[in-house]
């Protein structure tokens, strides 16, 4: 989640941006700027919140905050929230933090949801209607159990592919949802990553971009920490990252503290790139020990053109393993795996060339530019099948030098 105030406050309502003096209605203060009732601050305790379609007879439109952050008595004691068909507009981090709402539902009279505003809740599916025609950054962001994002499909702004958030041509891809496990492929078509769109998702383990994406906004795998955050969500879990041979352009901080990213594969020319590729971690996460820089290398395909032996502060290597059958031939079957010493690579095998599916047998790196596999399952096999993948190794860390 972002660094900033506003990341460890779990509350219900905001201040509202009108100059207008705060009123109370039960639980609720309130502004009435020019008949629009805007809900600023929720007062109660109550974990089941029902939010009032109507105060003075006038319709409550807006849900808005907070310029002073105001901390809900319990951060984890709202489990639901009912929001009255009145409200058009749900502003910035009106609801952040509060980890225990699993389930909300928006009405089909939102128009328009603020950045941040679902951040760290525990949603698990969230519906947007067709009414929304504007979201704010990194809504959903940090949303631990979120698997799903769904966008109805006469929505003009927006659309949904199996559970992540894209605008409505399928072009960008705005946020994927935090709770989903596993390796990701961005679709083909996809032309640009947005900012922050895999920010948070500590879960994710492998990503890859197709040849169509040009663009990887600012903090589009960024997994920094807010602080407050609990330890086991300090730590992405991104351990492969395979940039296609289309990408021209990486935003600021987009690998930020993705500190199992040992490299990432380049399969094109090197990037347009803001800042350096390293990613700094302060002596004040004791967890770590001390201040330094956790060194990431970037990999690209032979023939490719413009790498130097450095890009953007990393070491550059060129990825190129030769798999071939170990010599002499015994059984089990053997293979030897060569190239640059330390490269990361996967085996896998398959019995259908075509079709897969391909399984791995090994995940290692060329310790002294080698690596001997065996493969027990060809004795049982008629046909067998190998071929060699990228994968991410591990990071290393150089001490901060004072």
């Amino acid at each position: 989640m972002k660094q900033n105030l506003l990341a460890t406050v779990c509350f219900l309502t905001l201040l509202a941006s009108s100059p207008a003096a705060a009123q109370q209605f039960g639980d609720f203060q309130y502004t009435n700027k020019a008949g629009a009732i805007t809900i600023t601050l929720y007062t109660g305790t109550n974990s089941a919140v029902v939010i009032p379609s109507t105060i003075d007879n006038l319709a409550v439109t807006s849900l808005y905050g907070p310029i002073v952050p105001v901390f809900y008595p319990d951060r984890t004691n709202l489990t639901s929230v009912a929001i009255p068909s009145t409200v058009t507009n749900i502003g910035a981090g009106v609801f952040e933090g509060c980890s225990g709402l699993a389930d909300v539902t928006i009405p089909s009279s939102v128009v328009s949801i603020g950045l941040w505003a679902f951040a760290g809740t525990g949603l698990t599916n969230v519906s947007i209607p067709s009414s929304v025609a504007s979201l704010g950054l990194a809504v959903f962001e940090d949303c631990s159990n979120l698997v799903a994002i769904t966008v109805d499909s006469a929505n003009p702004s927006y659309s949904s592919v199996d559970g992540v958030l894209f605008d409505k041509a399928r072009m960008t891809l705005i946020e994927f949802p935090g709770g989903r496990a596993g390796s990701y492929a961005v679709p083909a078509g996809t032309t640009s990553i947005g900012e922050s769109a895999f920010e948070g998702c500590f879960r994710l383990g492998s990503i890859t971009l197709p040849a169509s994406v040009k663009n990887v906004g600012a903090r589009a795998f960024f997994c920094g920490l807010a602080f407050g955050d609990p330890l086991p969500l300090m730590v992405s879990g991104l351990t492969n990252l395979v940039l296609g041979s289309g990408v021209t352009n990486v935003g600021a901080a987009a690998f930020f503290g993705c500190i199992h990213l040992g490299g990432v594969l380049f399969e094109g020319n090197p990037p347009s790139m803001a800042g350096n590729m390293d990613f700094i971690l302060y002596d004040s996460f004791a967890v770590w020990g001390q201040a330094g820089y956790y060194d990431i290398v970037a990999y690209h395909l032979p023939g490719s053109s413009g790498w130097g032996p450095a890009f953007a502060g990393a070491p550059a290597v060129v990825w190129d393993p030769v798999l071939a059958p170990a010599l002499p031939p015994s059984p089990p079957f053997s293979l030897r795996v060569t190239g640059v010493t330390n490269l990361p690579v996967m085996v896998e095998a398959s019995t259908n060339l075509a079709g897969g599916p391909w399984a791995p047998l090994l995940v290692g790196t060329l310790t002294n530019g080698l690596l001997n596999i065996c493969d027990p399952a060809s004795a049982t096999n008629a046909a067998r099948f190998y071929r060699v993948r990228y994968w991410g190794g591990p990071m290393s860390f150089e001490p901060e030098h004072m």
